[in-house]
């Protein structure tokens, strides 16, 4: 599988204005791996949550989120670690709006990419700090491919070296075409924004001193290290 030319979201030839250059809004699925809600068991039925999630849930990745894909990430003053969380990232290039069919939505993706969404501990999923989901330089990208690797994006996760944590998409509830069209169906997508489908359950931490490598087969490999406050 052969990236798209040059390096990172500058390279995206089907954009009038590539995702680095903040153009788009990042968004990330959460709660779309089904062993995360089978994690939450009865919870899921009581409040705050009430019931299951019947439409996508949704983060937004602000600006002060991303950052180069080899830099250090600083974990937060007070934090112990950091989850990381592999994912499939869909570089959107044309609209896609209410009514929007899965086959069409995933016809509407440019490329695609490897991501690490990297977010704190917080025990639970309603209404969780911004400071755990959105720290400074917590998201990486990787350098985007035209095409979707087959079978769908297994991910490897190595600490330090250390035996490697597998991850994969069978069990999402919902794929990256039916994704993107139940988002359109409450928010237009736009060329230049980015959606990452979620994260696998059970993703590993990190602590500070420690590096991370992520890869992903057809998709490539992300590596940086962890460091403490200064």
């Amino acid at each position: 599988m052969q990236p798209l030319p040059d390096v990172g979201f500058d390279a995206l030839p089907h954009l009038p204005a590539a995702p680095w250059r903040c153009s788009g809004t990042v968004l990330v699925a959460v709660l779309n791996d089904a062993a995360t809600l089978d994690a939450l068991g009865r919870a899921a039925h009581a409040p705050p949550y009430q019931r299951p999630p019947q439409a996508p849930v949704l983060a937004v990745k602000p600006r002060h989120t991303w950052a180069a894909a080899d830099a250090p990430f600083t974990l937060p003053a007070g934090a112990a670690e950091v989850i990381v969380g592999p994912s499939l990232a869909c570089i959107i290039g044309r609209r896609i709006g209410p009514g929007t069919r899965a086959t069409d939505a995933r016809r509407a993706v440019a490329a695609w990419g490897l991501a690490v969404d990297l977010t704190l501990p917080t025990g639970g999923w309603y209404r969780p700090a911004v400071r755990a989901r959105a720290a400074v330089g917590s998201l990486r990208l990787g350098v985007p491919v035209a095409a979707l690797p087959e079978p769908v994006a297994a991910f490897e996760v190595r600490v330090d070296g250390g035996p490697p944590w597998h991850g994969d998409m069978a069990r999402f509830v919902r794929g990256p075409g039916a994704l993107l069209a139940d988002i359109a169906a409450f928010t237009t997508l736009q060329p230049g924004d980015v959606v990452l489908v979620g994260v696998p359950e059970g993703a590993p931490s990190a602590r500070a001193g420690q590096r991370v490598r992520v890869d992903a087969p057809g998709l490539g490999s992300l590596a940086f290290a962890i460091e403490g406050v200064r």
